[in-house]
């Protein structure tokens, strides 16, 4: 008799990753090593001449529309003159992959590879 179980959260195979990537990296990547499980998990994406990460969002934690909300969010800082790490966006607009995951729907977001040094606002009202 086979069972079906419930999966609260799997983690994704790095080769899955570099299929989820592929297209997004302007350069070939040379490899992908999964660093941290937290809310979110994170993969580091090297590239011959860059690094990138790579965040797979757990299920249930943020919506697709959420996820965009937080990515304009990092681009209007960027915009004002924050550095930040912020994410690699694709013709059209930002890029979030949909992921079906055991666990169910799950999101993915390329990031570039930056700075991540705070500027000081000059004012409150200058965010």
């Amino acid at each position: 008799m086979v069972e079906k179980i419930n999966v609260k959260h799997a983690l994704i195979h790095e080769d899955s990753v570099l299929g989820l990537v592929k297209g997004q990296v302007s350069e070939q990547v040379k490899d992908v090593r999964f660093l941290s499980r937290g809310l979110n998990d994170t993969y580091k994406i090297t590239g011959k001449e860059s690094c990138y990460a790579y965040r797979i969002y757990r299920h249930g934690w943020r919506n697709e529309a959420a996820i965009k909300f937080e990515l304009d969010a990092i681009l209007y800082l960027k915009n004002k003159g924050y550095e930040a790490v912020g994410p690699v966006q694709e013709t059209g607009g930002l890029c979030v992959k949909k992921i079906v995951a055991p666990e169910g729907d799950r999101y993915g977001v390329l990031f570039s590879p930056g700075a991540t040094v705070r500027k000081t606002p000059t004012s409150k009202h200058e965010v």
